[in-house]
């Protein structure tokens, strides 16, 4: 009996005092450490499902009545550019901070991930690549615009070219457009200390936006070949924000061809 009395009146405490101390342990360790919610969890699996990174094109947006940490959420609806250079539909929902809801304008460009198996399943992306960016949309106006510079030349001139700035030098429009976009013939100039200023003469489509950024007598920025004079482009912000002073585009600055 006294051993089964000392058993009980010591274990008893013990089991008690070791489920506070777990319990206590959790609550200190949600204290200072984030634990994910069911609904953080659930994005996370969806992200991770939604390996392919692209760009897509916002056609509409609409606040769908919730907020978090004061921030909207807003229901997307976009053209999204698959590998071959094609549309197709999306929708998606994201949290869009208050400073950047003005940014949701027609045909502005997100970075988005899909789910290579079900792409109607998408999320917005949250680590975007700048060289993966300029490779969908190299692949997209190929597609769009067959008769221009191919897509393999695009390439050479995103990974060996080099940019640098240039004086246009004359710049009109050709009266074609396809897909969109109209097309412009331009020349600009490119100072060689030892050989002086060099020509260099382009066709290419530009959005109706873009137009105003250009023109005669203004410095832009090219990337351009230096040994092959006929590959280069123009460097142009690809975003418009809506602002009428200061920057009037956001985002990285994309190679128009």
């Amino acid at each position: 009996m006294g051993w089964t009395f000392y058993l009980l009146t010591l274990g008893i405490p013990t089991v008690v005092m070791l489920s506070v101390d777990i319990i206590l342990a959790r609550m200190i360790y949600r204290l200072f450490h984030h634990v994910p919610t069911r609904q953080e969890k659930k994005a996370a699996r969806q992200y991770a499902r939604c390996k392919l990174s692209t760009i897509a094109f916002i056609k509409r947006s609409k606040y769908t009545g919730t907020t978090i940490n004061d921030d909207p959420e807003y229901l997307i609806e976009a053209a999204a550019v698959d590998e071959e250079g094609r549309l197709f539909p999306i929708v998606l929902k994201g949290i869009v901070s208050l400073e950047d809801i003005d940014y949701l304008r027609y045909n502005n460009i997100l970075a988005i991930r899909y789910n290579p198996d079900d792409p109607n399943e998408c999320v917005l992306d949250q680590n975007p690549d700048d060289f993966i960016i300029q490779e969908r949309l190299d692949r997209y106006n190929s597609y769009r615009h067959p008769d221009s510079i191919p897509y393999y030349q695009k390439r050479e001139v995103e990974l060996e070219g080099v940019d640098l700035p240039a004086k246009i030098a004359s710049l009109s429009l050709t009266g074609k457009e396809e897909a969109g976009e109209i097309e412009i013939s331009i020349t600009v100039l490119i100072t060689d200390d030892i050989k002086g200023d060099k020509a260099l003469s382009t066709k290419l489509f530009i959005s109706e936006e873009s137009l105003p950024l250009l023109a005669v007598g203004a410095y832009i920025m090219i990337r351009a070949v230096l040994n092959k004079d006929h590959l280069f482009a123009l460097k142009l912000p690809v975003n418009h924000n809506g602002t009428e002073e200061g920057e009037n585009y956001k985002s990285s600055m994309l190679i128009a061809f």
